[in-house]
């Protein structure tokens, strides 16, 4: 039960982190993230600031996803907030996704 313990703690900082970054728009929320751009073609790739897109594995969906499974697990019903904010997100978004976002889930 220590070593399960444990690992909650961890995880609701790093959730408690990710909760307090949110940005708020009405019921939706969502977060910017750092993303790979070029300038033009052949050069060096540089880090850039963005909003996060809708899309699971870099964007508000898998953000909500790992807030909900959190709330549960760490019973706090800030997280289900945040989560649910996400979630409105991305579902806001799927229409932009391109369709090589499409994967098991």
């Amino acid at each position: 039960m220590g070593e399960r313990s444990s690992y909650l703690d961890v995880a609701a900082r790093v959730g408690w982190r990710v909760a307090r970054r949110a940005i708020w728009s009405g019921p939706m929320c969502n977060w910017k993230i750092v993303k790979p751009f070029k300038a033009t073609p052949g050069s060096p790739l540089k880090a850039t600031r963005a909003p996060a897109p809708g899309a699971l594995y870099d964007g508000s969906a898998g953000i909500g996803l790992f807030l909900g499974e959190l709330s549960v697990h760490a019973r706090d019903g800030r997280f289900e907030r945040t989560c649910r904010g996400a979630i409105r997100h991305a579902l806001s978004h799927v229409g932009y996704l391109p369709p090589t976002a499409c994967g098991l889930y």
